[in-house]
């Protein structure tokens, strides 16, 4: 699922506690990872964010990287990332990357879907492709598929 600039503009104006973008990102980066290195306990909580994932992870690097290496320690290591999903779900902008990972967790849990569940999403021609943040899968032999020869 892809979410409208619009939309997610209009969300961090409903959130933003008045605050700067800038500051924004740097108060609520901390706050996830330290909400993630409270619960995770090894569920790998991360993959709720999808496909946005390849985009968060640098906003974590940039703002936050003493935690994002604590709960690599703890979740990671973080060593499988794939360009072309995070060309797709790239917004070019931090706040816009960030609001949507969030937002598509968000959408994650209240269609209680577990942090182990792969994720279907849209990338070019492929509306049904198989995702999990860190993981390659291999479409045809998750889908059943015979490769062509």
């Amino acid at each position: 699922m892809k979410f409208s600039e619009e939309q997610l503009r209009e969300t961090f104006e409903e959130n933003n506690d008045g605050l700067k973008p800038e500051q924004f990102l740097k108060d609520r980066t901390k706050l996830w990872l330290q909400n993630l290195l409270e619960t995770d306990n090894g569920k790998k909580i991360y993959r709720q964010t999808g496909p946005y994932w390849e985009n968060l992870y640098p906003i974590f690097e940039k703002y936050t990287p003493e935690l994002l290496a604590e709960y690599e320690r703890q979740a990671g290591p973080f060593d499988y990332f794939n360009e072309a999903v995070k060309a797709e779900y790239d917004y070019k902008e931090d706040l816009l990357n960030f609001l949507a990972a969030l937002a598509y967790m968000e959408m994650r849990y209240d269609n209680l879907q577990r942090p182990d569940d792969v994720h279907f999403i849209e990338l070019g021609e492929n509306d049904n492709y198989v995702y999990m943040p860190n993981q390659n899968i291999d479409q045809n032999q998750y889908l059943g598929r015979e490769e062509e020869e």
